[in-house]
């Protein structure tokens, strides 16, 4: 499943995880990502891959726009959203 956010400058998405593992490629702009493990900086080009379950927040030092990839292991959404189909 793939995630288009646009954050403007100085525009934070707190803290939350995922139940996948996932890709964090920034497009343009500058974003850090926050673990628990430390601050990791991207610029255009540069990604960060996250296991299923870690925490992360995001924060835009300038206007940017981030692609989130979801690896989901029940199916995509097409398939109840990711979820065991019935």
């Amino acid at each position: 499943q793939l995630l288009h956010l646009v954050l403007p400058a100085r525009r934070n998405l707190p803290q939350h995880h995922v139940g996948d593992e996932c890709t964090i490629h920034c497009l343009e702009g500058d974003v850090e990502v926050e673990t628990p493990a430390g601050v990791r900086r991207l610029g255009p080009g540069q990604l960060v891959v996250l296991p299923a379950g870690h925490p992360y927040s995001l924060a835009a030092r300038i206007d940017s726009a981030v692609l989130m990839t979801l690896l989901l292991h029940h199916g995509d959404a097409g398939d109840s959203g990711g979820h065991d189909a019935a």
